[in-house]
């Protein structure tokens, strides 16, 4: 009787999104192409963009800038223009103006425009500040200058005395109508912008210790590779702020819960560039190194060769 023999599990493999690995691989062992540089969430999507076209590196930060800045624009739509849109509504019909850096204001002051959770819109012509913030964020029009507060403090603004704003609600309604999809867009072009240039600065300041991690690791890159990786591995900490973004905006997380996904995009993106090196496939010239000439054969791994007798010892 033959015995029972358990078969084999069947081998699954799943076909990976670029940038993602399902399978259990050593890490580098495989070759990153190019074409792997696509989603920069993983360590090993993140080490594939060292080989990538940097063409490709741009492409998908432009796709992950544009991301980060249509959720800010969204969370601005909904939260804080509708604010502004009561504040509007509620301005005098006249006398209402900034001129030569100062504020005229006929009606009784302090008063609150517009408000909601995330903003709140305030005219302290007298400098009382008897109302307190109430929103997360304060924008208060005062005689000579305008602030702006949080849980951080306040910043003032003095009033430019070129300046001359009508802010009577006749002329201000048509004005913010036609200007409130252009600033949005505005705003947009600028947080791309602000994107770009951070992680430009960033990747030259961060790219010698990629290279370094690369280096111990016995990893190939090359210095150009390591801008490219360093540059890749901030994009999943401007991921970290659009989630934090959309969980401030839309799942009721506080201001301070906000500030903690701004802290943690900076550690995403240390943990990247530390992680990601060791998903490069393994330097050649790391293998080729000149053995230990003072290792016995037992160190080595090579047979030691077995010693004549000596003819003048006492057994002989």
């Amino acid at each position: 009787m033959q015995p029972w023999i358990r078969p084999a599990p069947p081998k699954i493999f799943f076909r990976s999104l670029p940038g993602l690995c399902f399978r259990e691989e050593p890490m580098g062992d495989s070759p990153i192409m190019p074409r792997h540089a696509w989603l920069p969430i993983t360590p090993r999507g993140v080490a594939a963009f060292a080989a990538a076209p940097l063409g490709h590196l741009g492409l998908a930060q432009l796709i992950v800038a544009a991301f980060v800045a249509a959720v800010a624009a969204c969370f601005v739509e909904a939260n804080w223009f509708p604010a502004v849109r009561d504040a509007v509504s509620r301005l005098p019909e006249t006398n209402a103006v900034i001129r030569a850096g100062a504020l005229q204001w006929t009606l009784p002051t302090p008063a609150r425009l517009g408000e909601n959770r995330f903003l709140s819109l305030v005219v302290d012509a007298n400098d009382t500040g008897e109302l307190g913030r109430a929103a997360d964020v304060e924008i208060a029009l005062h005689r000579t200058h305008f602030t702006v507060s949080s849980l951080l403090g306040f910043v003032a603004f003095p009033y430019p005395r070129a300046w001359t704003v009508n802010l009577a609600r006749p002329e201000a309604m048509p004005w913010w109508g036609a200007w409130e999809w252009p600033i949005l867009a505005l705003g947009m072009a600028t947080v791309v912008v602000v994107l770009f240039v951070s992680w430009f600065v960033l990747a030259t300041l961060y790219f010698p210790v990629v290279k370094a991690f690369a280096f111990f690791a016995n990893r190939q890159l090359g210095w150009r590779g390591s801008w490219k990786l360093s540059s890749a591995a901030l994009m999943p900490g401007a991921l970290v702020v659009a989630l934090g973004i959309l969980c401030y905006g839309w799942l009721g997380m506080d201001l301070i819960q906000l500030g903690l996904f701004y802290a943690m995009h900076f550690l995403a993106g240390w943990v990247f560039i530390a992680v990601s090196p060791f998903f490069l496939p393994q330097d050649p010239g790391a293998s080729a190194l000149p053995a230990n000439p003072f290792a016995t054969p037992e160190d080595s791994g090579k047979p030691s060769k077995r010693k004549p007798p000596n003819p003048f010892s006492a057994s002989h």
